[in-house]
């Protein structure tokens, strides 16, 4: 049978991260600017998603009430765990040059760059295991026990923040802690977790092993919750949650 003559690159399948490895799956993307322009605050260690204008957002749900842009399709948003934040001088800074005083003269020592505001994040289907910081400490939340579905906090919480442990902190008075990651969902004021096909599914508790962070060696401290085997702190002494990524849709 006589076939047509392609030029092989005319038909291809170009892998673009996680081969050949898996665990090389990351995605670089600006983080939205209305964060910027509202003095919030997206610290590492956040759920983020990208939105309709492909940038990094921590609120699944976030609309035109809120910073972080709109996301058409939310319900299959695709979650990705922030490897630097709005306050990584690599990622953002206001340009100021920074000026110290000597022999009775102002002196500039440097002049900062001006980031574009772009930022890494490991994205949910890779092969890893995380801990962050960012956990949804709230009193009354479903215990964080090995193999608890995890959500990541939405606009929904507005109620919220006021009692999340130092880790999480406001955004701003006004604004939610979006991006934290819950065993709790949406509804019920913090205390149902969340359910599979319904609510957005984000990771999989696993049981906390303290590693080395920063060439740091590990303190074997206690966890910092009873009965929570998810949890622990770091070699940072910081309160953690031991968790892998899965995606699982709300729809």
């Amino acid at each position: 049978m006589q076939q047509r003559v392609d030029m092989m690159y005319v038909h291809a399948l170009d892998p673009l991260k996680g081969w050949f490895n898996l665990c090389a799956l990351d995605k670089s993307a600006p983080i939205d600017s209305t964060y910027l322009a509202n003095g919030v605050v997206i610290p590492p260690g956040r759920c983020v998603f990208l939105n309709d204008a492909g940038n990094f957002t921590a609120d699944r749900k976030s609309t035109t009430s809120y910073p972080g842009g709109a996301i058409t399709n939310y319900k299959t948003a695709m979650p990705m765990f922030l490897w630097a934040g709005t306050s990584d001088a690599d990622v953002y800074n206001d340009g100021t040059a920074l000026t110290q005083t000597t022999l009775g003269t102002a002196t500039t020592n440097w002049i900062a760059v001006q980031p574009s505001g772009v930022s890494m994040a490991l994205v949910a289907t890779g092969g890893y295991e995380l801990q962050t910081t960012e956990y949804d400490s709230t009193v009354g939340v479903p215990a964080y026990l090995p193999n608890t579905p995890l959500y990541a906090i939405t606009n929904a919480h507005a109620n919220r923040g006021t009692t999340l442990g130092t880790a999480g902190g406001l955004f701003t008075a006004i604004y939610p802690n979006c991006g934290i990651i819950s065993s709790a969902n949406d509804a019920g004021g913090g205390a149902t977790p969340p359910a599979p096909f319904t609510d957005h599914i984000v990771g999989i508790a696993s049981a906390f092993v303290q590693g080395q962070v920063n060439y740091l060696q590990p303190t074997n401290l206690a966890n910092p919750v009873s009965g929570n085997a998810a949890l622990g702190y770091n070699a940072h002494g910081m309160e953690v949650l031991s968790f892998w990524p899965y995606f699982l849709p709300s729809t």
